[in-house]
């Protein structure tokens, strides 16, 4: 118990994505993406948190991967899904919904606190992402999120939305005007926009809570006024995050001396993915599918979990022997970095940067 305690004081767990808000609106975020189920909610975070600190192992994942989608209507220049690499090595899809539902049942038995509806592609371009989205919550999920590039969030689509009840809508919005346009080919920096002010007035009008709505955007978009971008967004958003720079040459592999060496990654305590053509694999990091553990056809979340590869792999974090795998040799999480400091308003937010 003492060892363990002293591990869980000083095991780092270093974070890929920095928030801009303060302290009061991270609250103010928290408690509306909890609404209607606190107590659920607060479980749910001391669990993420603590369990890879620990080295604990939960019977079944407390969060799940699901990519709908592989497919984008974008060519944005630092995506990896733009390589020739990638798409030598991926093959376009969409999940079939008895796939999904299959995995929603599954997942549902184990009380399953959280689902994303996306990794690497849009997920609004499925068409039946209102049915997913239904399906998931009339299953007892409590919070049903994906991660979009807003092109394709349209009227229509935005009431479906709030009206079937999902929970959190993360947009790419990577800086403001003509930098977001430059990153975000073809979209209109001001069509996007009006698009997260539309959700917030029609949640209003339908007398809806949710979705609530954050904004993401890359560093190198905002790093010359991170300030100008946060005060920008603070009105019509929940959340404002940023991500470190990342390379999106995800074949690459680094030196692995310029990495942490006693980095353990939280994920293989927290999460599993499955991708459009229904692979199960460990880590959203494996932008290839190059390790898979086994397809949901024939494979439960549960074996893939609990079995032999993901038991492995955890076993090669712990001793220190991740670059075994070539995932962990092409991920950026775990790389050497330097502080860094954003001022905004009157406060400093704390951060990091990648040391390629």
């Amino acid at each position: 118990m003492l060892d363990t305690f002293k591990r869980l004081l000083k095991k780092d767990i270093i974070s890929e994505q920095y928030s801009l808000n303060s302290s009061i609106n991270e609250l103010k975020f928290a408690c509306k993406r909890s609404d209607g189920h606190r107590l659920d909610y607060l479980y749910n975070r001391f669990i993420w948190y603590f369990a890879p600190k620990m080295n604990m192992l939960t019977r079944f994942p407390t969060h799940i991967d699901i990519e709908i989608s592989n497919l984008c209507q974008l060519k944005c220049p630092m995506c990896y899904t733009t390589t020739d690499y990638y798409r030598s090595k991926v093959e376009k899809s969409l999940l079939s919904f008895d796939y999904f539902k299959k995995i929603i049942d599954e997942i549902s038995h184990h009380k399953v606190y959280s689902i994303r509806l996306s990794w690497r592609g849009e997920p609004l371009i499925h068409p039946q992402i209102i049915e997913m989205v239904t399906y998931a919550k009339n299953a007892g999920i409590k919070e049903v999120s994906f991660l979009t590039n807003g092109g394709l969030l349209k009227p229509k689509l935005i009431d479906d939305l709030i009206l079937n009840g999902v929970d959190w809508i993360t947009v790419s919005v990577d800086g403001l005007f003509e930098i977001y346009e430059e990153y975000r080919k073809p979209l209109k920096f001001e069509e996007t926009i009006s698009s997260l002010k539309l959700i917030q007035k029609r949640k209003k009008e339908l007398k809806q809570n949710k979705p609530v709505i954050k904004v993401q955007t890359i560093w190198p978009a905002i790093e010359n006024n991170p300030e100008e971008y946060y005060m920008y967004m603070k009105d019509f958003v929940d959340e404002i995050a940023f991500n470190p720079l990342k390379d999106k040459r995800y074949y690459k592999e680094f030196d692995v001396n310029n990495y942490n060496s006693k980095y353990v990654c939280p994920r293989l305590w927290q999460r599993i993915y499955v991708s459009s053509s229904g692979n199960i694999g460990f880590c959203l990091s494996d932008v290839y599918e190059e390790y898979i553990i086994g397809n949901i056809k024939d494979m439960t979340i549960q074996e893939a979990w609990s079995g032999v590869a993901f038991k492995t792999i955890r076993e090669k974090h712990l001793n220190h022997e991740r670059f075994e795998y070539s995932i962990c040799r092409r991920c950026q999480a775990g790389m050497n970095r330097s502080e860094m400091s954003v001022n905004i308003e009157d406060r400093t937010v704390k951060a990091t940067q990648y040391n390629f």
